[in-house]
């Protein structure tokens, strides 16, 4: 769940560096020894800017219905459980 969450922060950076202009290509080797720097850009950042990356969100939907589930269990405030997707 927490490289999902990553992986779409990085395809929002990829998709706003493109709009405004610039290849996404080259953000990984921008963004090395940064603080925006991880092994999961590394991994994907070039799949996502040339559009290869490849797979399914099943198993993080599951993942992310069982720490919503966890959240309410444990009380959690309403406006995280309303990220419940029907």
């Amino acid at each position: 769940m927490i490289n999902f969450g990553n992986a779409a922060l990085i395809a929002e950076a990829m998709h706003l560096a493109a709009r405004q202009g610039l290849d996404p290509r080259i953000l990984p080797t921008a963004l090395a020894g940064g603080f925006a720097d991880s092994g999961l850009l590394r991994h994907i950042g070039l799949m996502m800017a040339t559009g290869t990356v490849s797979g399914n969100t099943l198993m993080t939907m599951k993942d992310m219905e069982i720490a919503l589930e966890l959240g309410c269990a444990s009380g959690i405030s309403k406006s995280w459980q309303q990220l419940r997707m029907a």
